[in-house]
């Protein structure tokens, strides 16, 4: 087997357990936002959102630039 081929497939992996990982992580983090404060649940709610979401755009806007530039 080649290094590439090697290399990609260790790539798709750690990809693999990255995702499953933030799936994962969903459910709790309203949990853990409330630890912060005494906060009404539509605002832990919103801010849940907020970070979920903004980790996929970071993810959309910052690797389309890569691919863009290097790919």
């Amino acid at each position: 087997m080649s290094t590439k081929k090697r290399n990609l497939y260790i790539l798709m992996l750690a990809n693999l357990l990255v995702s499953a990982s933030t799936t994962m992580i969903m459910p709790f983090l309203s949990l853990y936002i409330e630890t912060f404060g005494d906060y009404s649940e539509a605002y832990v709610q919103r801010w849940a959102g907020y970070i979920f979401g903004v980790t996929f755009f970071s993810r959309f806007y910052f690797f389309s630039d890569l691919g863009t530039n290097w790919g």
